[in-house]
């Protein structure tokens, strides 16, 4: 009786490989992250400076009424 059968005439013995693909998956997710969040924050800080700039043209626009 045969106890180990292997179909495969070169059977994949490389572990480093998928290893390797993992790591460089995560990493480059994590620097996309970063941007992202980078991103994400410039856009909001300029959408705050933006509504205090609407804010103080409205103001503006009261007082000359």
């Amino acid at each position: 009786m045969i106890t180990e059968l292997n179909l495969a005439s070169q059977p994949f013995r490389n572990r480093a490989l998928p290893w390797a693909v993992a790591v460089s998956v995560a990493l480059v997710s994590l620097v996309a992250f970063v941007l992202v969040v980078a991103e994400w924050t410039e856009m909001r800080a300029q959408a705050d400076r933006a509504e205090r700039d609407v804010a103080e043209l409205r103001l503006q626009v009261e007082t000359l009424r």
